[in-house]
């Protein structure tokens, strides 16, 4: 459970409400569903600087920007609120949130066709949206055990300023349940709890920055690297007291954060107390040099000078089972999935198997339907009657002698991504915010010695601040929000207030946004007309694909991460006959042992990858460069859902959508372009 650190501590404002929305949607929701099933354990790993964000809310100092314009009446909204209220209020899954809420539906097609936004709803539509966006993002448990909550659901519309308000203070009292449910579920023994560095840096490269280039040895390094050891050391040892304080004992375990290890970050765990971490199955196929899956299934012991520390290694495949593919499926035909590749490795495992699951924890969700409750209980209700299985918690792990545990003496550098650290450096907008921390420490330490110790705390906070992992994240093409821009300036934000407190005039390199020019979505672009393209397998006019719809499968929205693509553009067409499809990618390792199923409207089309063209089942597709595909569609259907799975032999390495359903309309389109 993880949230950077939103909040501007100098102005006293929070600037971005994930905390708020996640907090009356997951961090109590997710361990609820869990409670239901005492004889399952898990392990939930809690990030302090999303605690102390909840900790804001609950004693009112958070002050969020958003909540604070939605408590006004709709009448004294000023433009700038409106602009605020534009940006948020329909930030919500679509299927699952949205529309499920007709009013709400409704609003959120009038604002899809509004050149003004807001500016052209009444006020009591605005208040409206207001109502139903904090709705939308109630959990299951808010909705069955608050009898408010629940009558303003079933009211639907027509809401009063008086009802907002009341709406406002109910959540906020709802999170003052959340940590007491961990600490209950905790002291049972049904979950074991772990934390992560305090402001969610990538430690690794804070301890040395050339562990990017030991995890991918052509890394794009910034400028210069500067000594950020000290940072990495207080973000470990004050999350282990803050544990300690919150929770009345010190954490066993951690989860660096996004998976991130390096030797040198064990070790640093490792004289903080810390018994166990976790990572990915890449970094343990990259430490043995080997990526045969039964290695997999232990528990393994990183052998150090001063002792050793178990590292717990996931399985990707059935985390990211969970976290991006089941979303899509019928929950029953879900849980048979998991169930029966959990089996498959029982029954070709010669000891006992350990198989680690560990994914996102407030993410996914609402992704699925009903924020994937009924999936959750089918899971849990599976897991608790088979009986060749039993969950355990990571603390539990060590002293379990039916647990495999094996000796290793090194570790590579990585993350659980990829195995590398790619998201967070080597891009030019990754490296430039790299620089602007190494820029912004450096003057720190030519003034510090005139500075008071408060000044010193105050500075070194934001700093630490600045390196957590998320402003990264959104640096580069690799993932896209509309909300880009206000992660620039949040991570730019702390740098400021470093030379507010030092009172030195700001460097206009700090000024200036990192994000080298305004984020547009080139995730998908819609069709432009119809198109009849030649299907050759290649790209061999440039008008047949031109008019295409277009989907950037490298900049697909998420929050998480998957597997290194092999597609990574799909462009899509119609002529009111056929429907059509390009692949693009690096194929040059695609072969017959590769297949290929197209879901349109959830109808598959399945195709084996040979060279050349062929027909099947009555679609003509050939592969050569990329792959290009002619269907026949059924009726004058202007709308339609579209997905895709790439597989080798058995194993899936590709799927499209990644969360909920990708709906094409070609409602607006006509033969009406021409080119000279």
């Amino acid at each position: 459970m993880h949230q950077p650190y939103y909040r501007d501590d100098l102005e006293g404002k929070t600037l971005m409400p994930w905390v708020f929305l996640h907090g009356i949607k997951d961090y109590h929701e997710i361990p609820w569903y869990l409670s239901r099933y005492p004889e399952l354990k898990a392990t939930f790993n809690l990030v302090p600087s999303l605690l102390d964000q909840l900790q804001q809310y609950i004693d009112g100092s958070a002050n969020d920007m958003l909540l604070e314009i939605l408590r006004k009446d709709v009448s004294a909204l000023a433009g700038d609120d409106v602009e605020v209220l534009n940006r948020y209020l329909f930030l919500a899954n679509e299927k699952h949130m949205i529309t499920p809420l007709p009013r709400y539906n409704q609003l959120f097609r009038k604002f899809q066709n509004s050149e003004d936004g807001l500016g052209e709803f009444s006020a009591a539509e605005i208040l409206d949206t207001q109502v139903l966006f904090l709705l939308s993002w109630c959990g299951n448990y808010l909705r069955r055990n608050s009898e408010f909550i629940a009558s303003m659901i079933a009211k639907g519309r027509e809401y009063s300023h008086a009802d907002k308000m009341v709406l406002l203070d109910t959540l906020a009292q709802f999170l003052k349940e959340i940590v007491p449910l961990y600490k209950q579920m905790a002291k049972s023994g049904q979950i074991a709890l772990s934390t992560t560095p305090y402001y969610h840096p990538i430690l690794p490269l804070l301890l040395n920055r050339q562990s990017a280039r030991e995890a991918r040895a052509d890394a794009a390094m910034p400028k210069y690297e500067h000594e950020l050891e000290n940072f990495a050391k207080k973000q470990v040892q004050d999350a282990v007291d803050y544990f300690k304080t919150r929770f009345g004992k010190a954490p066993s375990g951690f989860w660096p954060s996004e998976g991130s290890v390096s030797m040198k970050t064990a070790h640093l765990l490792q004289e903080n107390g810390i018994k166990w971490c976790c990572s990915d199955e890449d970094i343990l196929f990259k430490t043995l040099g080997s990526s045969k899956r039964k290695n997999l299934y232990c528990n393994y012991e990183l052998q150090l000078p001063r002792g050793g520390i178990d590292i717990r290694f996931r399985d990707r495949r059935l985390s990211d089972m969970i976290g991006f593919e089941f979303s899509n499926q019928e929950p029953r035909q879900a849980v048979k999935h998991f169930m029966a590749t959990l089996r498959e490795i029982y029954e070709s495992s010669e000891e006992n198997p350990l198989v680690n699951v560990i994914l996102d924890g407030e993410n996914a969700w609402e992704f699925y339907p009903q924020n994937a409750e009924q999936f959750f209980s089918l899971l849990y209700e599976e897991l608790q009657q088979t009986p060749w299985l039993e969950t355990v918690t990571m603390d539990e792990i060590h002293d379990d002698p039916a647990v495999d545990t094996r000796e290793i003496t090194k570790l590579a550098s990585g993350s659980w991504i990829n195995g590398n650290f790619d998201i967070w450096i080597g891009h030019e907008e990754k490296n430039r915010a790299w620089e602007l921390i190494d820029m912004t420490y450096d003057s720190y330490l030519k003034h510090k010695d005139t500075l008071e110790e408060t000044v010193r705390e105050q500075i070194e906070r934001e700093l630490m601040i600045a390196m957590g992992s998320d402003w990264f994240w959104w640096y580069g093409d690799d993932h896209y929000t509309t909300l880009k821009g206000e992660f620039d300036l949040l991570f730019r934000k702390h740098l400021v207030n470093v030379y507010k407190l030092m009172k030195k005039e700001l460097p206009q390199a700090i000024a200036t946004p990192v994000l080298r020019e305004k984020p547009v979505n080139s995730f998908h672009s819609k069709p432009k007309s119809f198109i009849t393209p030649n299907i050759d397998g290649r790209i061999t006019n440039y008008f047949d694909w031109l008019d295409a719809g277009k989907i950037d499968l490298k900049k697909e929205f998420s929050a998480m991460d998957s597997k290194q693509n092999i597609v990574s553009m799909l462009r899509y067409g119609y002529d009111g006959e056929f429907f059509y499809l390009l692949f693009e990618g690096d194929f040059k390792h695609v072969g017959r042992e590769y297949s290929l199923i197209v879901y349109l409207n959830h109808e598959p089309h399945e195709f084996r990858l040979q060279k050349g063209s062929c027909s099947e089942n009555g679609c003509k597709i050939c592969f050569d460069s990329a792959i290009e595909l002619q269907i026949r569609k059924a009726g004058d259907e202007r709308k339609m859902d579209l997905g895709f799975e790439l597989y080798k032999r058995e194993q899936k390495v590709q799927f499209f959508p990644i969360y909920s359903d990708f709906t094409v309309e070609f409602d607006a389109l006509s033969l009406t372009r021409w080119y000279v």
